[in-house]
């Protein structure tokens, strides 16, 4: 009887699982994102601070390549920035 009941339930997350419109991107179950750690989650940005943080600190101590070096590192924010946002304007969901 036991079984029975999980073959019920699991028959039925299947069932919900694709009945779900599957759109074009990156897709997080619930499941998978409460695996998540702080530190997978907080990455990305963390390098964007790191990279910034350094690009600061080339520009104040260093004169002449690091000068280059500065602006390169403080760009690559404003870069990041720009593509995500111009990905999403541009995005047209095919469903509509």
């Amino acid at each position: 009887m036991r079984s029975n009941k999980n073959l019920e339930l699991g028959s039925i997350r299947t069932e919900l699982q694709h009945a779900q419109p599957q759109r074009p991107g990156r897709q997080m179950n619930p499941e998978r994102r409460a695996l998540l750690t702080t530190l997978q989650i907080l990455k990305v940005p963390l390098t964007i601070a790191a990279i910034t943080l350094f690009g600061l600190l080339s520009a104040l101590l260093g004169d002449g390549v690091w000068d280059a070096v500065s602006w390169i590192a403080l760009a690559a924010p404003v870069g990041i920035t720009a593509h995500h946002l111009c990905r999403s304007m541009f995005y047209r969901d095919p469903r509509a």
